[in-house]
């Protein structure tokens, strides 16, 4: 009885809203569930976004989320078995619904679109769980719409990837093949059919592959099967991940517009500039830096990952060749390496760290929506410091993992470089002269090649990837292992391993 009321009100519903015309996927948006009195304004924000973000698309025709939420709430229908009979008996290809998870510093949200149709049946599609940070340096952060609706389009987006949307074939006046939905289809498709079966009654109907279609040019060809075959219940699967492309890129588009300034030639001149300066001081104010934005994982990656090469320049610049010459002796090769590695330490290498130490707060500043960030966002600033210091270019675009990889790759590739180019030179004390000693220019020269080739890479990937300014963290373990004690009366003590799934 419950149920017959509510697919009443949703017949109404769909008259209103004309979906039961609607050549596109039906889609029906439930609660989104908050998890406490503060959270209720999070939740109406995110299922605003989500009407919004999905008729933006062009790809779904949504009912009236309004008069939906109120029926399933009025009929006590929150929970998924129902909700999905209640899909399904309605007529929808798509529900979505979600919740929300108080932990204090940060909101976690998870948004489900389950599938009502072939090939789904009432399962998952796409389920995206990500954390949203409430406070950044202590303070409240601002800019709420922007960021819940940023998540939005990144769970539709990533929708569309997935989902397959059923579209079925049908024989035009003069014997043309025809798709009943309206779609920018192109390329091949695997034709279906389903089973016979004795009864249609059953939610979950087997189907087969029959045959190919091809569109092109809003041409449409059957391929291994007779046009004559083809029934009316035969059909195809559409895909939507140029729509999915393009909301993503939208998107992060927007975003830059609202927290970066113009890319200027200007900011990379200046970058330029400040190169030699920003090197040199880099061990006295880096630390400071992290210091004062409390970034203290920053500060224990630059302290465990920085300190060789500290020493090596260390090191190099204090037992440099002219102090050694002054001494009358020998200089070893490694004497000159290490001077020359030096150098390069402090006129440019040291630039890749100190730029981590404030991009990754201006990264983090602009992924929140707090402030316009000058010097970020440019690509030919990206290039130059990846060129000029290892790793640099991924640090500014807010990637400190593959920085601190091209950090040591490069400066163990350049270290070895320059070994193989250096000459040792030997003390005679006889015509109080030094006589230089030889090098290996073929080994020399491909120390050079390689380290070039790894060059052109770090730069090549450095204008390839985006500037790290999603909000939040997405959170995609499935499962966690983690260990675990326990006492048995029988046993005693047991130590063993638990895993735990999410589904």
């Amino acid at each position: 009885m419950k149920m017959n009321k509510i697919l009443l009100t949703l017949a109404s519903l769909l008259l209103i809203s004309n979906s039961l015309y609607a050549s596109k996927p039906l889609v029906g948006i439930a609660e989104i569930k908050n998890a406490n009195p503060g959270t209720i304004n999070i939740s109406r924000l995110l299922e605003s976004h989500l009407l919004s973000v999905i008729k933006f698309t062009g790809v779904f025709e949504v009912v009236n989320h309004a008069l939906l939420k109120e029926e399933l709430i009025k009929f006590n229908c929150i929970e998924e078995d129902c909700l999905l009979s209640f899909a399904k008996n309605a007529g929808l290809q798509l529900l979505i619904n979600g919740h929300l998870e108080d932990r204090t510093e940060e909101i976690v949200l998870n948004l489900y679109a389950y599938g009502i149709d072939a090939p789904y049946y009432g399962k998952i599609i796409y389920k995206y769980r990500a954390s949203v940070p409430l406070k950044i340096q202590g303070r409240f952060i601002k800019g709420h719409s922007f960021i819940y609706e940023e998540h939005v389009a990144y769970f539709i987006s990533n929708l569309l990837k997935s989902y397959k949307e059923q579209a079925f074939i049908k024989i035009g006046l003069n014997n043309e093949i025809e798709i009943n939905k309206q779609s920018n289809a192109n390329g091949d498709y695997t034709i279906y059919r389903y089973n016979k079966v004795k009864s249609d009654s059953s939610y979950i109907r087997l189907y087969s592959k029959i045959g190919l279609l091809r569109v092109e040019k809003n041409r449409i060809e059957v391929k291994s099967l007779d046009v004559e075959k083809i029934a009316v219940s035969d059909f195809i699967f559409l895909s939507y991940i140029d729509e999915a492309e393009f909301l993503q890129e939208f998107y992060y588009e927007r975003k830059k517009e609202i927290v970066f300034d113009r890319p200027s030639i200007r900011d990379t001149l200046f970058t330029m500039l400040f190169t030699i300066p920003g090197s040199a001081l880099m061990p006295m104010i880096v630390p400071m830096g992290y210091y004062s934005y409390g970034d203290f994982k920053g500060f224990s990656l630059w302290a465990l990952n920085s300190l060789p090469y500290l020493y090596l320049e260390y090191d190099g610049l204090v037992n440099r060749p002219e102090v050694l010459r002054d001494d009358k002796k020998d200089i070893s090769k490694k004497s000159i390496t290490r001077y020359h590695f030096g150098l390069y330490m402090l006129l440019a290498g040291g630039m890749s760290l100190f730029v981590d130490a404030f991009s990754h707060q201006s990264i983090a500043l602009s992924s929140n929506y707090q402030a316009r960030q000058p010097l970020l966002g440019n690509s030919i600033t990206a290039a130059y410091l990846s060129l000029i210091c290892g790793g640099g270019g991924h640090f500014y675009r807010g990637y400190r993992i593959w920085g601190y990889s091209y950090f040591h790759i490069n400066n163990i590739l350049l270290y070895y470089t320059i070994r193989e180019f250096s000459r040792g030179e030997e003390y005679h004390s006889n015509t109080d002269s030094y006589e230089k000693g030889s090098y290996n220019k073929n080994r020399a020269y491909a120390f050079l090649a390689v380290f070039s080739l790894f060059k052109i890479i770090e730069i090549t990937h450095v204008l390839l990837v985006k500037d790290n300014i999603k909000n939040g963290t997405v959170l995609k373990e499935e499962f966690v292992l983690e260990p675990v004690v326990f006492h048995s009366f029988k046993d005693g003590m047991n130590i063993g391993v638990q895993y735990t799934y999410r589904f």
